[in-house]
């Protein structure tokens, strides 16, 4: 018996998402091919790794639902203490990107004399 095999869904604007990360320096592996992950993006950045499940933030709300997998994955991340963020535009990439991954070696020569 032969198994169906459906083709995985990207959100609309995933392609989007991928490309302002990759400008913004980021190594973005495309995870969502492989359903049972829970996420779609494994993004590292200035040293730090991060699961992103990319959502349409045009779509209504009830479309934007995270999927079973995906709330699995993300109970998994929280519970050590691991990143996993839903990323809905453009915006959400630059605060990821700029605020939430930080340098690990922080500069000390700022504001000394």
């Amino acid at each position: 018996m032969k198994r169906r095999r459906f083709t995985a869904r990207t959100d609309a604007n995933q392609r989007e998402i991928v490309t302002i990360a990759r400008r913004c320096g980021a190594v973005v592996v495309d995870l969502h091919a492989l359903p049972d992950v829970g996420a779609d993006l494994l993004v590292g950045h200035r040293g730090r790794w991060a699961l992103w499940e990319v959502k349409d933030g045009r779509l209504p709300t009830s479309r934007r639902r995270l999927t079973s997998n995906e709330k699995r994955m993300m109970t998994i991340c929280e519970t050590r203490g691991l990143a996993y963020w839903i990323i809905e535009n453009a915006g959400d990439v630059h605060v990821q990107l700029g605020s939430s991954f930080r340098p690990i070696f922080a500069s000390t020569t700022e504001g000394t004399p």
